[in-house]
């Protein structure tokens, strides 16, 4: 089945009367958005807020801020990049004609706990250009330590082709799991430390009739979608520690995450790294809840070491079912030893199939400059294969998340057979 990946803005979307912040705002003196709808459509926001002296390392941010539409709450905000000065997008729902007004309120009636610089609201109407994908966003209830943990950070569309139509599928990447993989097992087979997890799936058939709607329920077992919604957004809740949703119960949390364009090209892990800030947030989770340690492999799986030290490479591989895992060890220049990503622990390998980030420790002060040579092996049953259809690039994230990358010349498919000598790829310059 083909595969197409969307943006949900549309190119000739109007953001209207954005009223600019004042130089230094008092309390309650947040700025404010107007904008005029000529019929249904709809609204989405965006805010530029900034929490002087706050890091996500440092402490939960409870209460969340509130984005109000007309006064009446509508969704959650948690300034969860700190005192940097950052534009987090959210839509709104529906709206019908008429004016209306996007504000921002502080709960905590804290002086100088947030700086809003300035906020900005949009329509989309029916004709536009990816309404019915902003449409159908599901809004997200979140855990009541949410403030604190595996926090949503991001939200993403993908469309694909169906037997009879399309399907929209919504993924949500959170800031960590407190459940499910542990974090060791998540750096070695995913390269990161953040939950990347689908949570709702709408189908139409060719008229554009709805089919069936689904979401991702704990156990990871797909369930038909029978909750409430907000128009028509469905809304689901997080209820479990490893970031499943389900469809009943409530939340003070409302998260409503704008979707942004999937970026096709590679792994989903490229998300990240155009949005270095998530891997900084990731980061700061993992030191505040002490998950990092010096001590690797880490005997319980639950912690490792700072995730600037990995080398994170990128395959593609087509692996039967029950077919072997796949070992990457990379090797630095200068005779270095080869380092492998499950650091020889058989539930930090790769057992997976598709494509895939890997994460590798490698010694401090390592750069993809230095890496000389990959090395893969299929680890499981004798004559059991696999096999590599790409491979790169490998990526190193500077001391601020920064990504930089160092291609591998790859020419054709590579087999891996279980029991056999390991393939060696030296990496040219």
């Amino acid at each position: 089945m083909k595969t197409r990946f969307i943006c949900v803005f549309a190119a000739a979307v109007l953001f209207v009367s954005a009223v600019a912040a004042q130089e230094h705002p008092t309390v309650g003196m947040f700025p404010e958005a107007v904008f005029d709808a000529v019929e249904a459509g709809e609204a989405y926001a965006a805010v530029k807020v900034a929490a002087p002296g706050y890091t996500w390392a440092k402490s939960r941010w409870r209460p969340p801020l509130v984005v109000l539409l007309n006064g009446k709450k509508r969704a959650s905000l948690i300034p969860i990049r700190g005192g940097e000065a950052a534009e987090y997008k959210v839509f709104l729902g529906p709206v019908g004609a008429g004016r209306h007004t996007v504000s921002v309120a502080d709960p905590s009636k804290k002086e100088g706990r947030v700086v809003v610089e300035s906020v900005s609201a949009g329509i989309l109407y029916p004709r536009d250009d990816g309404y019915e994908r902003i449409s159908r966003a599901p809004v997200l209830l979140g855990r009541q330590d949410n403030e604190s943990s595996d926090a949503p950070l991001m939200m993403w569309t993908v469309e694909s082709a169906t037997a009879s139509g399309i399907a929209l599928e919504y993924t949500v990447l959170f800031s960590n799991e407190d459940g499910g993989t542990k974090t060791a097992e998540l750096m070695a087979r995913y390269g990161r430390t953040v939950d990347i997890e689908y949570v709702y799936r709408v189908a139409f058939d060719a008229d554009g009739r709805l089919v069936s709607e689904t979401f991702q329920g704990p156990n990871h077992e797909e369930l038909p979608f029978n909750g409430r919604k907000i128009g028509e957004h469905p809304v689901l809740r997080v209820c479990t520690f490893n970031n499943m949703v389900c469809d009943d119960g409530d939340s003070p949390f409302v998260f409503m995450n704008y979707p942004v364009e999937f970026d096709a090209d590679g792994v989903r892990e490229r998300m990240l790294d155009r949005e270095p800030w998530i891997n900084r947030v990731a980061f700061e989770e993992l030191t505040r809840e002490g998950k990092l340690t010096k001590s690797t492999p880490d005997p319980e799986r639950m912690k490792i070491d700072d995730p600037r030290l990995y080398a994170l490479v990128d395959i593609e591989a087509d692996v039967p079912p029950g077919g072997p895992g796949i070992e990457i060890s990379l090797k630095a220049a200068g005779g270095g030893e080869w380092r492998s990503a499950s650091q020889g622990v058989d539930e930090m390998r790769f057992k997976g199939a598709g494509k895939a980030r890997l994460g590798v420790l490698m010694p401090e002060g390592c750069s993809p400059e230095d890496i000389e040579a990959v090395r893969l092996e299929a680890v499981g049953v004798p004559g059991s294969r696999a096999t590599i259809l790409s491979l790169g690039p490998i990526t190193f994230l500077d001391a601020d998340f920064r990504p930089s990358h160092k291609e591998i010349i790859w020419k054709k498919k590579r087999a891996l057979v279980a029991g056999s000598a390991p393939a060696i790829i030296k990496i040219s310059e």
